[in-house]
């Protein structure tokens, strides 16, 4: 399947509040957070991650529709994964 590409992620989200945010759309098929390393227990975030849905109509709304909303106090900006 396709992925998107979400930037500009606060360093607090985590993969579970991505998949909740992305998931007002449709069910997701896989939501992570990439990480570097980590602080003290918690993953270090590198400020980007992916979303990947089952239903590609899902995929295709969420490209429209998602960016500029708010995860954890900033907007995000969704784009394909390329």
């Amino acid at each position: 399947g396709k992925r998107l590409y979400v930037g500009n992620l606060a360093f607090t989200v985590s993969w579970q509040d991505l998949k909740d945010h992305f998931k007002a759309i449709g069910p997701i098929r896989d939501a992570t957070v990439a990480t570097d390393g980590s602080i003290g227990t918690r993953p270090k975030s590198r400020g980007f991650g992916f979303v990947e849905y089952f239903k590609p109509e899902d995929h295709e709304r969420a490209l429209q529709v998602m960016t500029d909303t708010e995860i954890g106090g900033r907007k995000i900006w969704v784009r394909e994964d390329r």
